[in-house]
């Protein structure tokens, strides 16, 4: 599971919570500033990290159809 929080939620609660249901374990990114800007001023950097995220998810899942043909 992939969580996307910002720097400053992350320091009151580094998971969130999240971790009792990523059996599969957590991959956590620290996006710049709080939880107006994130969608606001720092929206590129936010698509840019989501991106990256999918991105891989996506190669991961054509790998394993692969390997599994």
């Amino acid at each position: 599971m992939v969580l996307l929080a910002t720097k400053a939620t992350q320091e009151k609660n580094s998971t969130l919570g999240w971790e009792t249901l990523a059996a599969g374990g957590l991959e956590i990114y620290k996006l710049p500033g709080d939880h107006s800007s994130y969608l606001g001023e720092q929206v590129q950097t936010t698509a840019k990290q989501l991106k990256a995220c999918l991105d891989e998810a996506q190669a991961e899942e054509v790998q394993g159809r692969t390997l599994r043909n």
